[in-house]
């Protein structure tokens, strides 16, 4: 699986997470969701920032579920 496959489910899997959802058709989700794609990208994958709240988001290798923690 490649890093952005990768980010692309935890974005998603954080958005769930927090009750959000993405419009594809709406410019300013996709402007929301690359927000949060490019500090994810930056912090190698592992950080996400929604507004102003931090996150950390873990896969464990062999393992579906991700570890999500709020809130650093």
């Amino acid at each position: 699986m490649f890093m952005n496959d990768i980010i692309d489910r935890k974005i998603e899997a954080l958005l769930d997470y927090i009750g959000e959802s993405i419009d594809e058709n709406d410019e300013n989700d996709l402007f929301f969701y690359g927000q949060i794609r490019d500090f994810a990208e930056r912090s190698g994958g592992l950080l996400y920032l929604v507004g102003n709240d931090p996150y950390l988001v873990i896969n464990f290798i062999g393992e579906d579920d991700l570890l999500i923690i709020p809130g650093l």
